[in-house]
């Protein structure tokens, strides 16, 4: 008995040495991507907010969803760091993990409700460009819609800061210890109301109107020249926004995927990586595409905005390869 128990103990620390080796590979995998994401964050709210060709309502809300991107690198720096440079015990792995977990979930609803908000923006303007309503209350509207989204992200995870914690054994795994019956019902309520409504009003929206705009011609006295112009200038735009949104639909669903599957087995994550270490893992990179989304986000706006794109290119001209050649004169002559 002495002995099977020996080799039990053994075995566990072996799987739990290849899981913290594994986490922090990752980790420092991780930190290099996350310092150019929050740079690349930083460098597009430069632009779209110093510039006033960007003063249009569809930009200041892209401005609140790369502030929160923002956040979101700069917390995973500070947990790579911390996670890295400091023995975690179980109260300071405890209180790192609430408050981390609790900040992306925020960040990243944050995020995703200014996508719809957006999207629901881009609708009225496209489908119903002499509506009453939206050219009266438009920016009235899409303040409520902001205030609405921040306060509901803001509350609706607050549950996660009672729910999860690590472990005493293992103090730098952040799980759902206990899945009980409040624990299932916050997470199927955070599933459907991050994920799923979210994507029911984006295809919704961003359906209706790559529909309008491939099917409807634009009636009036406007040259066709002028008018395939402003139908290609929109349906780049609508291209860039629906690209961003299908991007950060397709990154996250795994994360949410294997909240549904906690609901229905009942297993933490603990549970998983003790029964099926490629699950485990499979979740872990999970949560790690989630992350990446606010790495990723600037560089589509770069990619894809074409107005993004084009000042970013002059700000470069301007501050950096200006000042190079200037530099470069100057100890030629």
């Amino acid at each position: 008995m002495n002995v099977s128990g020996s080799i039990s103990n053994n075995t566990f620390r072996n799987g739990t040495n290849n899981y913290d080796i594994i986490r922090t590979i990752a980790a420092l995998a991780t930190f290099p991507s996350l310092i150019i994401g929050c740079i690349a964050n930083i460098f597009v709210f430069r632009i779209i907010t110093y510039d006033r060709d960007f003063y249009k309502p569809t930009y200041y809300l892209v401005r609140i969803s790369i502030i929160s991107d923002t956040v979101v690198t700069l917390l995973g720096c500070v947990a790579v760091l911390v996670g890295d440079t400091v023995k975690i015990n179980y109260a300071l792995g405890s209180c790192f993990c609430r408050l981390f977990l609790y900040t992306i979930l925020s960040s990243y609803s944050v995020s995703i409700f200014t996508l719809c908000i957006i999207s629901i923006d881009r609708y009225f303007i496209t489908l119903k460009p002499f509506s009453r309503f939206y050219l009266r209350y438009k920016r009235k509207f899409l303040t409520s819609l902001v205030l609405c989204a921040v306060l509901m992200s803001v509350t609706i995870n607050i549950p996660v800061i009672f729910y999860v914690d690590v472990y005493p054994d293992d103090p730098g795994l952040c799980d759902f210890v206990s899945i009980d019956s409040f624990a299932r019902a916050f997470l199927m309520t955070a599933i459907i109301t991050m994920y799923i409504v979210p994507t029911i009003i984006l295809l919704f929206t961003y359906g209706s109107i790559y529909w309008h705009q491939y099917n409807h011609v634009r009636p009036g006295n406007i040259s066709e020249r002028s008018q395939k112009d402003e139908q290609m200038k929109r349906k780049k735009f609508t291209k860039a926004l629906i690209t961003i949104t299908a991007s950060y639909l397709s990154i996250t669903w795994p994360f949410f995927a294997i909240g549904v599957a906690i609901i229905i087995t009942g297993k933490s994550l603990r549970d998983i990586k003790n029964e099926n270490a490629t699950y485990y893992i499979l979740s872990f990179l999970s949560f790690s595409t989630t992350l990446f989304i606010s790495v990723l986000n600037p560089f589509l706006y770069l990619k894809f905005d074409c107005n993004i794109k084009r000042k970013a290119w002059l700000y470069i001209q301007k501050y950096f390869l200006y000042k190079n050649t200037s530099k470069l004169r100057i100890i030629a002559s």
